[in-house]
């Protein structure tokens, strides 16, 4: 079982410590409900015991990080909380405080042993297989509409973004461009958009 990487240059804010960056490639999400059929095929449970069980394993790591606690799952890792909100200083007392506060994110850190069973991994470069990720110009941009229409009335992003070999962020920030241009519709759903011409 082989994960594929591509190397890909630098940009945006990252810093620019190196040329190029390391990305994995990645087919899909995997849900819970086909984790639970592999799950359910491997051992005596049932994928209702599975759901039943990480939803209120879910829970229960909600409620512990809200009261100050850090989860530790042994053979997976440690779940924790990362906050965010403005510091300030209090005129008054000249104490540094926080003003809205909120939570940013739930950290997670692996497990050595978690680490470890990932320990043959087979990497592979794809990185010139599928053409390296670059911004297309206007005229290529043009060209795949064409033949995007051409083949189909409507278009998905995924269709786009193999036809032009992009990035996700890269095919969104396209069409969410060539929406405003009054060039696409969106059709579908905000979360699932599939374009026909305008």
């Amino acid at each position: 079982m082989a994960v594929f990487y591509k190397l890909m240059k630098t940009g945006g804010n990252l810093p620019k410590n190196t040329a190029l960056r390391i990305v994995p490639v990645e087919h899909q999400t995997i849900g819970l409900r086909r984790l639970s059929k592999d799950i359910e095929q491997a051992t005596s449970l049932t994928s209702a015991d599975i759901l039943a069980t990480i939803t209120s394993l879910k829970e229960e790591m909600a409620r512990q990080m809200m009261m100050s606690n850090k989860v530790h799952l042994p053979g997976i890792g440690y779940f924790s909380i990362a906050l965010k909100g403005e510091v300030y200083e209090d005129p008054r007392t000249h104490r540094y405080r926080l003003r809205n506060a909120a939570v940013r994110t739930v950290k997670f850190r692996p497990d050595r042993e978690f680490l470890n069973e990932m320990r043959g991994l087979e990497l592979e470069n794809w990185t010139y297989k599928v053409g390296r990720t670059s911004v297309p110009t206007a005229g290529e941009i043009d060209a795949a509409l064409d033949e995007l229409f051409v083949r189909n009335p409507v278009f998905s992003v995924n269709d786009f973004r193999g036809f032009l070999h992009l990035s996700p962020a890269t095919a969104y920030r396209i069409l969410s461009r060539l929406e405003k241009e009054e060039r696409i519709v969106n059709i579908g759903s905000p979360r699932c958009k599939i374009f026909k011409k305008a």
